[in-house]
């Protein structure tokens, strides 16, 4: 081990091992071949200045957590560590190796924890539990020891641990609100529409969420490209229930500036529960008014490409067109029986 790692577990000032050594020590035992699940029993520092020529700096005791493994470990540090110098642990082993017993695993806890919990609320719970048990080593495995290989009910626990200690607020809709004035106060470049949050209603539970560099962004792509494309879909596959509502969805619209695949820009994003047309179209609404309120006109694309939902055609043709679907078929037909012309069309 470097001396930077061990800095990492053991505070000099006040010579104790710091939260989250034996995790360190663990690993650095099994890099050693042996498979057993420590459970550590105790440690000791030695004293500053000590005259004990004979003791170790630092010496830990753990057993092997299988109930039918017999093995001891003393693990021990002979001299002090000092800067740029190497720590070697050294590690005598009594007792015989028996892994018959139930498997187990040792516990969760400390900067693993965080970031299991992390990883699970950035991918998902499950897909982090199959990617431990895609990794995880064989050899230890057979030995019963599933340190390292968390079930998913524990990785479900440390995501909801992880979100507590970086929560704002206890209550989801107060944070959100918090959430909402902490952007709209650091946001010092955006003139007319500040922050993201643009509107939030906590049941029927609603937010639009848009910034003034997104709306710029679309009126650029819209004013240069004469076929410019705007996709709307919702998906409910990122957006977990609220408590006594309807399912929510999330609803994106996004265009594509440049022929990069990295350059998919969202105008904006909904998360909603009520997903009727009068629903959906508030949202688009919402991002209609602040292209009115940057441009003071109507910016609209030369398509609007979405699925085969009504809601969602509704709401785009009430929102941008003034009309239902209904009168939107008419108009199409006419067109097709050639009952405008070109200007009417254009109009």
């Amino acid at each position: 081990m470097n001396y930077k790692d061990w800095k990492d577990i053991y505070d000099r000032s006040q010579r104790k091992m710091k939260s989250g050594w034996t995790d360190v020590v663990d690993e650095r035992v099994r890099s050693c071949n042996f498979r057993c699940t420590l459970a550590f029993d105790r440690r000791k520092v030695g004293a500053e200045n000590s005259r004990k020529k004979n003791c170790s700096f630092f010496r830990a005791l753990a057993i092997c957590d299988n109930n039918s493994c017999e093995r001891v470990f003393d693990i021990f540090i002979k001299d002090e560590p000092v800067p740029r110098e190497s720590i070697a642990f050294r590690v005598r082993v009594i007792g015989d190796e028996n892994h018959e017993g139930p498997p187990v695993a040792r516990q969760l806890t400390g900067k693993k924890r965080l970031q299991v919990g992390k990883a699970a609320n950035a991918i998902d719970p499950v897909k982090v539990f199959q990617r431990k048990v895609e990794s995880a080593d064989e050899e230890i495995l057979k030995a019963r020891n599933f340190t390292g290989c968390e079930t998913a009910e524990v990785i479900k626990h440390a995501s909801a641990d992880y979100r507590k200690i970086y929560q704002l607020d206890e209550d989801i809709f107060r944070e959100c609100r918090i959430r909402q004035h902490i952007l709209e106060e650091i946001d010092v470049t955006s003139e007319e529409i500040k922050g993201y949050v643009q509107v939030m209603a906590e049941k029927p539970f609603r937010l639009h969420l848009t910034s003034e560099p997104q709306i710029l962004r679309y009126v650029s792509y819209c004013e240069n490209n004469s076929y410019s494309h705007v996709y709307i879909d919702a998906t409910g596959s990122i957006v977990k229930s609220l408590p006594h509502q309807k399912s929510a969805l999330m609803y994106a619209a996004i265009f594509k500036d440049g022929n990069d695949p990295t350059h998919v820009i969202p105008l904006g994003h909904a998360i909603l529960v009520d997903h009727t047309a009068t629903s959906i179209s508030y949202f688009l609404g919402t991002l209609r008014q602040g292209i009115v309120t940057l441009k003071a006109k109507v910016v609209r694309p030369s398509f609007f490409v979405t699925d085969f939902s009504p809601a969602i055609f509704n709401a785009i043709l009430h929102t941008f067109n003034h009309e239902d679907i209904r009168g939107h078929l008419k108009r199409c037909w006419n067109v097709l029986l050639r009952k405008y012309d070109a200007k009417q069309i254009r109009s």
